[in-house]
């Protein structure tokens, strides 16, 4: 049986939404079982890209186009429409013209979605938007600590909030996980492109592997396709914004500086990138069962940089001098740094180190309130004056959250 995360996260928002609600996101991010199984609606219909428009509630009842935007003035009212964005373009004109009180858009194109919102669109101001990205770090902390507890506890949390992976649990451990999850890999980005109407090109894909061999500033990037893709540096700039505007990489600002790092939204997708540039993927076959979890230290970092960000309400930034695992700001003051060991055992030695280069920055930016060392097991952590928070303390204080 798969396991089903309960997106608390996404359910609080929607709450605080208007009663027109435009949701948006990447393929495979769990939009529509979100809207159909924790939301109330009236009717459901879905788009589907062979110009036919299916009725979910009446099971195989189906609209061409033109037959569903000619009965959609007697429908729209508590409706969803998932996919809305294949239909002609006349279906925005007529919500402008019918102003429905109660409607839910759902789209998988994040670069439409923006422009439906901005710019000259007809439905401009007149809906809340909803993006869904990966499972919130303090929503599959929660429910998957049912199945798995300690070290495993996180390190499954880590891949499993990607939504597609949660058929694949609790029976099988991490590695079948992922790789079973890297079968699935190439056709979440061959569908993310799709629904974008984008081509997926060797310059995007030069992008992609920059990033998660290690190029991640934006200069460094440029350089790369430049090189792989015999592009120039106009156009690779476009190919990393639009990878960003899909929702595939982010950009994280540079505390201080008015520069910017890159890095995959998804942990999956890095280890994809990764074992793709090293075997090819389609010798995925070849790859050693150890080398599924080379990336995983640096995932655990990613996940916990979004789950304090989330628990405290604050903001990633980098610090490359010196560089630090985890920044977060409230406002444009640095609240907050985090280092990751990811071992069983951590010596006196690389505590003082943690500690030191705290306190550089420090001296940079002034005081910090947190200061944070994350690791498995607490009790293998010699004394020190940081928050030494490990997989238990993580797992207790989001029990609290929900309380």
């Amino acid at each position: 049986m798969p396991i089903i995360i309960r997106r608390r996260t996404l359910e609080e928002r929607w709450e605080r939404t208007s009663s027109r609600r435009l949701v948006y996101g990447r393929r495979k991010t769990g939009k529509s079982f979100f809207v159909r199984e924790f939301t109330e609606w009236d009717k459901y219909y879905l788009v589907g890209r062979g110009g036919y428009v299916w009725d979910i509630e009446k099971r195989g009842r189906k609209f061409t186009y033109e037959e569903f935007l000619n009965i959609f003035p007697e429908v729209c009212e508590g409706a969803v429409v998932d996919e809305f964005h294949r239909l002609p373009t006349s279906f925005l004109d007529q919500i402008q013209a019918y102003q429905p009180k109660e409607i839910t858009l759902v789209t998988s194109t994040l670069h439409l979605a923006k422009e439906l919102v901005s710019g000259n669109s007809p439905i401009m101001g007149m809906f809340s938007e909803i993006e869904v990205g990966l499972i919130s770090p303090l929503d599959v902390l929660r429910d998957i600590s049912e199945y798995y507890d300690g070290r495993e506890l996180l390190e499954m949390a880590v891949y499993l909030r990607e939504p597609l992976l949660l058929e694949y649990v609790p029976e099988r451990g991490l590695r079948d996980v992922l790789h079973n999850g890297l079968r699935h890999a190439e056709r979440i980005v061959s569908e993310i492109f799709t629904e974008e109407e984008k081509r997926y090109t060797k310059s995007y894909r030069a992008v992609l592997l920059a990033i998660t061999q290690g190029t991640t500033k934006f200069s460094q990037i440029i350089n790369e396709i430049v090189k792989e893709a015999g592009v120039s540096p106009t156009a690779a700039s476009y190919y990393i914004q639009m990878l960003v505007d899909m929702g595939i990489i982010r950009r994280i600002p540079v505390f201080g500086e008015r520069k910017s790092v890159y890095r995959h939204v998804s942990s999956l997708l890095d280890l994809y990138y990764y074992l793709e540039g090293k075997y090819g993927i389609s010798d995925l076959w070849l790859v050693q069962e150890d080398e599924l979890t080379t990336l995983l230290p640096r995932h655990v970092e990613w996940f916990a940089e979004d789950y304090f960000s989330e628990l405290y309400g604050l903001r990633p930034v980098k610090i490359l001098k010196p560089e630090v695992d985890i920044a977060l700001v409230r406002f444009n003051r640095l609240a907050f740094l985090g280092e990751v060991k990811w071992k069983d055992k951590i010596t006196k030695k690389e505590v003082r180190e943690v500690e030191e280069k705290f306190s550089e920055v420090e001296k940079r930016f002034g005081e910090v309130e947190r200061k944070v060392l994350v690791v498995p097991d607490a009790s293998s952590v010699p004394e020190t004056e940081l928050e030494v928070w490990d997989v238990e303390r993580m797992r207790r204080a989001v029990n609290l959250t929900s309380n």
